[in-house]
């Protein structure tokens, strides 16, 4: 009788970039902007185009589109939220690159995510939580690219005046914003920038959102300079 397993590395082999290992609690960012661990520069491939997790509750690694404009293949399936990578080999195909990513594996049995089209179902954020204060102009906004760049889920929450504002992230995108007496979304955000001091905390608790703005800061930033300190964003716009 064949023994159970259990994972305990994954490692990616790339075509021209050597391999990257993954242990648990680690992750692999992957995208054309030079941030990510994995560059792979060509316009077929989104700025922040997807990123494998060691998801430590689930035991195995986890594939995640961070939502891509083409998509990513895994096995010649091609997913739009995530999918676990089962112990053995897995074909990832992102753009014209194709990834091999092997899970190593001991015994013991592993418990394994199901199949879901519920991102948040999907979800497991090991990273710390991030507190502090504000100190002066300019915090607010390095606090909401650190997010981003960390790729981080949760909910980042700022106390101004006694009350808490609430930035939801899912895989370092916002998915909504909400400040007491100057609405939400993007109306909301042109108010947090201007946050000079207060308390901050962001955590790995986040509620299902409707309607999402499934927005990149970056990208927000970009429209918002451009047209010189007020947004013409389109909030249901997906761009990569």
């Amino acid at each position: 009788m064949s023994l159970p397993q259990r994972a305990e590395l994954c490692r990616v082999e790339t075509p021209d970039k050597g391999s990257f290992t993954i242990q648990p609690g680690g992750a692999l960012r992957i995208g054309r902007h030079r941030d990510n661990d994995l560059v792979l520069d060509t316009t077929l491939v989104s700025r922040f185009h997807a990123r494998i997790a060691w998801d430590t509750q689930v035991g195995l690694p986890v594939v995640y589109d961070c939502g891509s404009q083409n998509g990513t293949e895994v096995n010649g399936e091609t997913i739009r939220t995530a999918k676990t990578l089962k112990p053995g080999t897995t074909r990832i195909v992102i753009g014209p690159f194709v990834l091999l990513a092997e899970v190593q594996t001991q015994e013991a049995a592993p418990a394994l995510l199901p199949d879901t089209k519920e991102l948040v179902a999907l979800f497991s954020d090991s990273g710390d939580v991030i507190q502090g204060e504000l100190s002066g102009e300019g915090d607010i906004r390095r606090l909401l690219e650190r997010v981003e760049r960390d790729r981080r889920s949760g909910t980042l929450v700022l106390t101004r005046a006694g009350a808490d504002v609430r930035i939801v992230y899912c895989l370092g995108r916002i998915m909504s914003a909400e400040i007491p007496g100057f609405g939400s979304r993007t109306r909301a955000l042109e108010e947090i920038l201007r946050l000079k001091s207060g308390a901050f905390e962001f955590g790995p608790d986040l509620e299902p959102q409707e309607d999402p703005m499934n927005l990149w800061f970056s990208d927000y930033l970009g429209s918002r300079e451009g047209e010189g300190g007020t947004t013409g964003w389109d909030l249901r716009q997906d761009k990569s």
